[in-house]
């Protein structure tokens, strides 16, 4: 029995970090999944924030070729003005005219508070662009960081797999099968040793029948709470018995 768990505790050694790989090579999709998740927040704000630009862009448009309208309206106006005949034509004209000016001052109001709005929103879009294209930077790094990662501990997998495919053949049958059963039940952690009087692998506190029975030795002994194989990591409290 001590030769078969001599190999299962080469074995867990394998499989811990076999677990441990997988796991990490497995969160990788996850993890390049946020990173484009994080690319694609920088775009959508550049892309709001070029919209607001361009909203702005046309408003201002729109309010200049309304302004020059209305100026063209007073220069007309004021040409009627030389042709009234009567004071009171020429009281309404002039009305008219200095109503004109003053929507036209209220356009030069609302051109002048576009082109601040215009300039705040075009700070706005390089802002999007200087962190669009940091990001854009970060992820590509961090993307091929995590490819290489992947492609190494792919490599590592295979060699520990053939390692094991060397190894497992080695443990009696009916104890791998027990094994590899609680391997899988176990999330990769079927074999632990006893620290103090207790399991490990979840902190029970074992009955001292089963201290016994792990110090002479003699039978396989699992946890009676986690089902974990158990061993001694002390030599000295093995040979004491």
């Amino acid at each position: 029995m001590a030769d078969s768990l001599v190999l299962l505790q080469q074995l867990q050694a394998l499989d811990t970090q076999l677990y441990r790989l997988r796991r990490e090579r497995d969160a990788a999709p996850e993890q390049l999944a946020a990173l484009q998740a994080d690319l694609d927040r920088a775009a959508a704000i550049l892309q709001t924030a070029e919209t607001q630009l361009k909203t702005l862009q046309l408003q201002h448009k729109e309010k200049e070729l309304e302004l020059q309208t209305q100026e063209g309206r007073v220069k007309k106006l004021q040409l009627q003005l030389l042709q009234v005949k009567t004071n009171k034509e020429y009281t309404a004209m002039q009305q008219e005219i200095a109503g004109a000016k003053t929507d036209n001052s209220m356009l030069e109001e609302t051109i002048i508070r576009l082109l601040d709005e215009l300039d705040s929103a075009q700070a706005k879009v390089t802002q999007a662009q200087e962190q669009l294209a940091q990001e854009t930077r970060r992820v590509e790094e961090q993307r091929r960081q995590i490819e290489q990662d992947v492609a190494q501990m792919t490599r590592h997998i295979a060699t520990l797999d053939a390692q094991r495919a060397r190894l497992a053949p080695q443990v009696q049958g009916p104890l791998l099968q027990q094994y590899e059963r609680i391997l899988v039940n176990r999330d990769g952690l079927a074999m632990v040793p006893v620290s103090g009087d207790a399991c490990s692998g979840c902190q029970m506190v074992l009955r001292p029948q089963l201290l016994n029975e792990l110090q002479l030795g003699k039978a396989l002994v699992t946890c009676e709470n986690c089902s974990r194989i158990l061993y001694l990591s002390d030599p000295a409290r093995a040979e004491a018995s």
